[in-house]
């Protein structure tokens, strides 16, 4: 607070101007003032209080030197006191100076020094003689007499002159509020701190900052320098100076506490600036319009203020204890703080404050955010029930005031209908209980009290102003409830601000799905108590959700979101909020009608959209996170998903699920929405309500069997259904998470089938993509995905372009004309060239002769087209190929050794560029090829048509035939220049012995041409001319007059060895190696095209199982391939992830996502696929039971087998035993049949 003044000068303190303190004439600089009583003399009445002791001073001159500083500033306190007493009209002042120079007179040694005697203390003594100041009870008593005496009767005079200075005070008050408006500015963050974003807030509801200059002037202090040690530097100032006052708090007296906590208030204020005035710089629709750029933005503007701030041995851990303070501005204000801190998922922050909580066993936050949620659900409940109160005491007042019975009064119905204007519809559906409530009236009846819930269809609404309601005659007027209204909407305002801070910072907590925190928030397990805020936001919502109406609709998109941010790739956390039963209010959500509220809307009026167009955008908002939070629980993480996606799908309202999906694709071409740029929101919010019914039907959770069930049971919305059904696709993932088992989800996305690859693209990649094995298939797509999305995303920039669009537009056509038009020349040009008179003797260049209706009419307009037809697809070529150009790989090789050698470690170009097949080299033959056709179009028209030959050559362009055959020659190109360089060699070896041997030998006039060889080069030429296209040794002649010479034994044995030599090593052997080495690239290209394609039938590119066990065991090969394992989807996949803010992905979408960005294949199925999901272990089971069934067979086979032998045995024994009782009876002892068995034993006793 600034000192308050009687005078209207400032005081004068010196005859003359003192630089920085006075002006010309003595009076101090404006300011000052305020400086010397806020500052200066409280920080001398505390030190000299408190700290001044001059006997502890370690020698003489120390304690000399400070009792002549006091005694000086005891002198300047006695020269400004008159003036001071003069103008310091607020008592405390006066009271704190009269006690600081009382406290200086009490030392003798300073009282002498200072020379001050028994007239000087004057002042002094006026001052003791002053009334204390009032405290705050005779501050309450004054008012309160003043109070009294205001009863008394005024004569009409007094009665008109205080009229008057009411008046006055009124007008008074409008000018200072003017013109703190005005000195404030706007709340812009352009007009605050000049951000170049337009149309944003700069102090956010319930996170509100000072407006204007000073407060910023103050923010600059602390950034006063921008080497970031002085910045880092001034910020622990703030924070220590937080740290010193809630140590030593206790300490204080009342009012120093209350002068303290505005302190600490500005403090916490100006660290929460020095993030915040960063974030303004950065527009919020850039996080969906373009979340890689938003994300860069922030590294570059936020993040290193967080960085500072928090560098201060873990600031967040000297933060979290200001949320228990007893002033609730500070608490605010800290967990503001907090959620500047946590912006965008800060993960040093977070990794400060999880450290915090483990080492430290943290309760205070944690309790703090309980009690938090605890108060807001009771009192949101306490709310609900006096909105009831006053909707009903309404009622009765329309009834008593009515004549007629509510059957019979229109008026009365009237009112009724506007009564309920502030109801939501919901559909009736699954698990919603809808309470009704009665009212006893004074008659004795019981009168219906609307719910805030209502499956009724609502009666058509009567427009009103704020505050207006209808009497019973329809008329309408403002009554008394309208101060009720504004009463309980203020309450629940200043509730819910605070509700969504604390639900907001919970959720930064959390984003990127920080596992730690996220599991703390569920349970605290070295804590002596646990908290389960996950629980209590659960229960939260239930509160929220239980009586809906539009003016609590908006504040449950908070609680979604918070939910969301707790439970995203995190199973624990997502089975408490489903044994919290969060599928009911995820119903009644889903079940909430639109109605009319969004027809007929008048949302450009002069006062911005009106109250329905607000329902309309938060049914988005609130939908939109109801769905999303599902999708999150549906997402298979972890072996018992499927467990939860039962029970959820036994209890989620599939057709609200249907239902909402409509209601976003209808929303999607609302004006409104466009208009406030939510049309991406409904377009998402679609997606994922589709995406939960197919993931119930993947689970087999759903009522829903199949797509046919679903279309029938859609048939509301089946725009709907077949845009999302045309626009989403699946992949299969590899998901596996530290310490769980791997898992092989499904993933569904949305993807625009205009943003799809180009054909040209795609038939690169699937003819020249490394094949060797499955791991290197993958990691070439892979590699290839950068260069894939950069096509895809600049093929979509080139559509979004107006002016471009024509240019791109027909390529084929506009080929395949350009085509016919050169071949249509060229034509013309066999038929119609001939050769001058003017060139019949002579081999000089000539313009050719032609028939005039050619050279001047068809030639020219043929011409003119085929120019322009060239020009603009040499345009075409390098808009389509802008992102693939680059340079020679030696010029990024030179380049980066060049920029290290400069810059050192500071060089931006640390690394080479990645290379692919995809690259279109700048300086290559096809973009070269391309200039030069450009070139011969231009110049076939200056030379009549010469050049249009040239231009034939188009055709390998668009050939793919050709383009393989040229592909032939050049793949080995480093080959064929290595051998025609040795055949250089030979030819120039065999003309050196042309020259030194034979050189008479080559005649100039001979019947087979010219031969040369007066000097080495002419022999050279001879050599080449003829040794390529002819056989040297038949050209060259024997003699040289042309004559058969004679048999010489010296010379003939000689030219034969060099005719045959050069005819087998150079026409025979090096011609064949030439054309031996086209004929097996071309075998090797046939060879390599047919494997590729045998591959392309009977396996899978992506998890390389074969064809034949789909065709077997799934739904086909071509289904697999398409819909489950489609390498394309992959990329599209990758592409979608991108347009996505990393803080908002799921745990797989976070998953591949950080694969991609470590080059890794771990995502990637690998000889897995869903189809084929438990076949192993069926199979395994099957052999286990056909072994086990072998083997019983067996073993009653064996059994069988021993029984048999036995019976044999014992038959034969009972056979021999008859025989020999038969025998004995006849006396035959010792005669044995021959048809007995002998005994084991014959040997006889003695």
């Amino acid at each position: 607070h600034s000192p308050q003044y009687s005078g209207s000068r400032l005081p004068r303190i010196s005859s003359v101007g003192i630089p920085d303190v006075t002006d010309e004439e003595g009076q101090l600089v404006p300011g000052l003032l305020e400086y010397l009583a806020d500052g200066v003399i409280p920080f001398l009445h505390a030190f000299y209080s408190s700290f001044f002791d001059p006997d502890d001073a370690q020698n003489e001159d120390d304690r000399d030197m400070e009792y002549n500083t006091s005694a000086q500033i005891t002198k300047n306190l006695m020269h400004l006191g008159s003036e001071l007493v003069n103008f310091f009209s607020n008592p405390i002042h006066l009271s704190l100076y009269k006690n600081t120079l009382n406290k200086l007179i009490a030392h003798e040694e300073i009282k002498v020094r200072a020379d001050v005697d028994e007239s000087t203390p004057l002042i002094v003594k006026q001052l003791s003689t002053e009334q204390p100041p009032p405290g705050k009870r005779s501050t309450l008593t004054r008012v309160a007499t003043i109070d009294s005496t205001t009863t008394e009767p005024m004569s009409g005079d007094k009665l008109q002159n205080y009229r008057r200075q009411q008046k006055l005070n009124d007008h008074f008050k409008n000018f200072s509020r003017n013109y703190q408006i005005a000195y404030r500015g706007p709340n812009t963050a352009q007009f605050q701190i000049n951000s170049p974003v337009a149309g944003i807030e700069y102090s956010d509801d319930g996170e509100e900052l000072p407006l204007g200059p000073s407060f910023q002037n103050l923010v600059k202090i602390y950034l006063s320098d921008h080497e970031e040690s002085k910045i880092r530097k001034e910020a622990e100032r703030l924070l220590r100076q937080l740290e010193i006052s809630n140590s030593t708090r206790e300490q204080l007296s009342d009012s120093d506490q209350i002068k303290q906590d505005l302190v600490d208030v500005r403090c916490l204020q100006i660290l929460r600036a020095l993030i915040h005035n960063q974030i303004k710089l950065i527009d919020p629709e850039l996080k969906d319009r373009d979340p890689i750029q938003f994300r860069k933005k922030s590294d570059q503007l936020v993040v290193p203020a967080q960085i500072r701030i928090q560098n201060f041995d873990n600031a967040i851990k000297r933060i979290v204890p200001l949320l228990a303070h007893q002033n609730e501005d500070i608490s605010r204000e800290a967990l503001a703080l907090m959620k500047a801190l946590l912006f965008s998922g800060n993960e040093d922050v977070q990794g400060g404050l999880a450290s915090s909580v483990e080492e430290t066993r943290e309760e205070i936050l944690f309790l703090h955010l309980k009690q938090r949620i605890e108060i807001a659900s009771l009192n949101y409940k306490e709310s609900v029930d006096l909105e009831k109160q006053l909707s009903a005491r309404q009622e009765v007042q329309l009834r008593l005031k009515s004549p007629l019975t509510d059957s019979e009064s229109p008026h009365a119905t009237a009112a009724k209908a506007f009564s309920s204007s502030d109801q939501l519809e919901v559909r009736k559906g699954k698990e919603v209980a809808i309470s009704m409530e009665v009212l006893k009236s004074e008659d004795g009846g019981l009168e219906d009290i609307r719910p805030l819930l209502s499956t009724q269809d609502s009666s058509p609404h009567l427009k009103r102003t704020k505050g207006e309601s209808f009497d019973s005659n329809g008329e309408s007027h403002r009554g008394t409830n309208e101060e009720d209204d504004t009463l309980l909407s203020q309450v629940i305002a200043s509730d819910t601000s605070w509700t969504s801070l604390v639900l907001e910072v919970i959720g930064l907590m959390c984003d990127g799905q920080h596992r730690t925190l996220q599991n703390y928030l569920r349970d605290q397990p070295d804590n002596f108590k646990t908290i389960n805020v996950v629980a209590e936001v659960t229960n939260f919502l239930h509160t929220y959700t239980s009586e809906l109406s539009h003016k609590t609709l908006e504040h449950v998109t908070p609680i979604l979101q918070a939910l969301i941010e707790m439970s995203v790739g995190n199973f624990k956390n997502q089975q408490v909020i489903f044994d919290k039963l969060v599928i009911d209010p995820i119903n009644r959500i889903l079940q909430l009608q639109l109605g009319n509220l969004h027809e007929n809307c008048n949302f450009d009026g002069p006062e911005g959209k009106c109250p329905e167009c607000k329902y309309l955008l938060n049914m988005v908002e609130v939908k939109g996170s109801a769905v999303e939070l599902v999708g999150i629980m549906l997402e298979e993480t972890n072996p018992e998903t499927p467990n939860v996606a039962l029970g959820i799908g036994s209890s989620l309202d599939e057709d609200s699920v249907i239902e909402t999906m409509g209601f976003f694709h209808e929303l999607q071409s609302h004006p409104l929405v466009k208009d406030e740029q939510m049309d991406d929101d409904c377009e998402r919010g679609m997606y994922r309500a589709y995406q939960i019914l197919v993931a119930l039907m993947d689970y087999e959770a759903s009522s829903i069997k199949d797509m046919k069930s679903l279309k029938k049971r859609a048939q509301k919305n089946k725009e709907a259904l077949n845009d999302c059904v045309q626009h989403t696709r699946s992949i299969e993932i590899h998901f596996q998470e530290e310490g769980c088992k791997p898992l092989l989800s499904k993933v569904h996305f949305p993807f625009d089938d205009s943003n799809t690859l180009r054909e040209e693209i795609t038939e690169q990649v699937r003819w020249n993509v490394n094949r060797d094995s499955m791991e290197d298939k993958q990691r070439s797509l892979l590699d290839l995905m950068p260069a894939l999305k950069n096509d895809i995303k600049h093929q979509a920039r080139l559509r979004d372009t107006l002016i471009l669009r024509p240019i791109l537009a027909y390529h084929t056509f506009r080929t395949r004309l350009l085509m016919f038009i050169t071949l249509l020349l060229n034509l013309f040009v066999l038929f119609t060239f001939e050769v001058p008179d003017s060139a019949q003797d002579n081999n000089r260049v000539f313009l050719p002769q032609t028939d005039v209706w050619f050279r001047r009419y068809l030639l020219f307009i043929l011409g003119a087209i085929h120019l322009i037809m060239s020009f603009w697809i040499v345009i075409e070529y390098f808009l389509i190929n802008w992102p693939h150009f680059k340079l020679p790989q030696f010029f990024y090789t030179y380049w980066v050794k060049i920029a290290h050698l400069v810059s050192g470690d500071r060089s931006p170009f640390k690394q080479l560029p990645q290379f692919t097949f995809l690259d279109v080299n700048i300086f290559g033959v096809t973009t070269l090829y391309m200039l030069i056709f450009l070139a011969c179009s231009i110049l076939s028209l200056a030379f009549r048509g010469y050049f249009y030959c040239i231009c034939l050559l188009f055709i390998i362009a668009t050939n793919d035939i050709l383009q393989r055959v040229l592909k032939a020659v050049t793949k080995n190109g480093t080959s064929l220049i290595w051998v025609g360089i040795l055949g250089l060699i030979v030819l120039f070896i065999y003309a050196v012995l042309s020259f030194a041997t034979l050189h008479n030998k080559f005649v100039a006039d001979n019947d087979d041409g010219s031969l040369y060889c007066d000097t080495l080069t002419q022999c050279m030429y001879s050599v080449l001319r003829y040794g390529l296209i002819d056989n040297l040794g038949l050209v060259v002649p024997l003699s040289s007059d042309g004559e058969a010479p004679g048999y010489s034994s010296n010379l003939q044995p000689v030219r034969l060895i060099y005719d045959i030599s050069f005819f087998i090593i150079v026409t025979t052997i090096g011609l064949n190696i030439v054309f031996g080495i086209i004929v097996d690239t071309f075998g090797e290209l046939r060879e390599e095209r047919s494997s590729i394609e045998a591959e392309q039938k009977s396996k899978c590119f992506i998890c390389d199982l074969s064809s034949y066990d789909f065709e077997r065991k799934a739904k086909g090969f071509k289904n697999h391939y398409k819909l489950d394992h489609n390498m394309w989807d992959y990329v599209y996949y990758s592409l979608y992830l991108d347009s996505i803010d990393t803080g908002d992905h799921n745990a797989i979408q976070k998953y591949v996502y950080e694969q991609i960005l470590e080059n890794d294949t771990g995502f990637f199925p690998q000889e897995e696929a869903r189809c084929f999901k438990g076949e192993e272990d069926t199979t395994g089971q099957k052999l286990d039971e056909l072994q086990d069934k072998v083997e019983g067979i067996l073993q009653r086979f064996k059994e069988k087998e021993h029984a048999k032998s036995l019976n044999a045995k014992r038959n034969e024994q009972m056979k021999f035993e008859q025989v020999l009782k038969a025998r004995t009876s006849h006396g035959q002892v010792g005669i044995l049949p021959s048809s007995l068995p002998p005994k084991e034993d014959s040997t006889e006793s003695p």
